[in-house]
């Protein structure tokens, strides 16, 4: 099995294959680096085959911090490093998390709009609950074909599908918050606004459901289209991809 190894400061492709117990080699291999390629960059991710799963037993115990001697001015100094590591950690986790969620929603000039190329999308009742109906006039095998295939909480769940008067009508779980555009962007007087948390849990939400559709799905998928009018949020803010025209398979199906 493969794992995901979050690179900190002051280490190299041997010292984490020393840590987990491989061999350097193998890591190497399976993330296209060469011999001379023994330094990674902090904050980045490093794969790493393990022959068996990790467990408490294989994690080393790091060494008890030294004694500090009895002083004022030692004390002193024990009281800064104190404060000042829990709060440079909190800072540094801020700042990656405004980082990443600027680049994956980088603001634009116009409001996205919530109406696809394919089809309008309307609020629906079926038996006392809301549902999202999408009308298509067109071919819908493919995102059916699709979606019947795929089943994670940050994807769109399609309930039904109906075909009435030339039109075809799909039913999807309705997301009571609507797009995330709705919530970056300020349009007629609107102030919607999400706090950092709740950014940061969307920003997770949709890199979760895109790892699922590109290494979980059978066969995987590539969106193709994941933009700010595509992510849904329900009623936790929690996201949900959606919008499936341009999504294909890596198998070229």
């Amino acid at each position: 099995m493969k794992v995901s190894y979050l690179v900190t400061t002051d280490q190299s492709v041997p010292v984490i294959s020393e840590q987990v117990g491989v061999d350097t080699g193998s890591t190497l291999e399976d993330n296209g680096l060469l011999e001379e390629d023994f330094t990674v960059y902090p904050f980045t991710t490093l794969l790493v085959p393990l022959q068996n799963p990790p467990s408490n037993q294989s994690r080393k115990v790091p060494p008890p911090p030294p004694s500090i001697p009895s002083s004022n001015n030692s004390s002193s100094k024990t009281w800064i490093y104190v404060v000042v590591g829990p709060l440079g950690g909190f800072s540094l986790t801020v700042v990656l998390g405004a980082i990443v969620f600027c680049l994956f929603f980088h603001k634009k000039k116009k409001h996205d709009s919530i109406v696809d190329s394919e089809g309008s999308v309307f609020r629906g009742t079926i038996n006392g609950n809301f549902a999202a109906i999408k009308k298509i006039n067109g071919d819908v095998s493919h995102e059916i074909n699709l979606i019947s295939k795929i089943n994670h909480f940050n994807l769109i769940r399609l309930s039904g599908v109906c075909f009435n008067d030339g039109n075809w009508y799909l039913v999807y779980e309705y997301a009571v918050n609507g797009p995330l555009g709705d919530w970056l962007y300020y349009m007629d007087g609107d102030q919607n606004f999400l706090n950092w948390i709740q950014r940061i849990q969307i920003v997770s939400d949709v890199a979760s459901g895109l790892n699922y559709l590109h290494n979980y799905a059978s066969p995987a998928y590539v969106h193709k289209d994941v933009k700010s009018s595509n992510v849904l949020l329900d009623v936790d803010f929690r996201a949900k991809i959606t919008n499936f025209n341009l999504a294909r398979s890596t198998d070229g199906k």
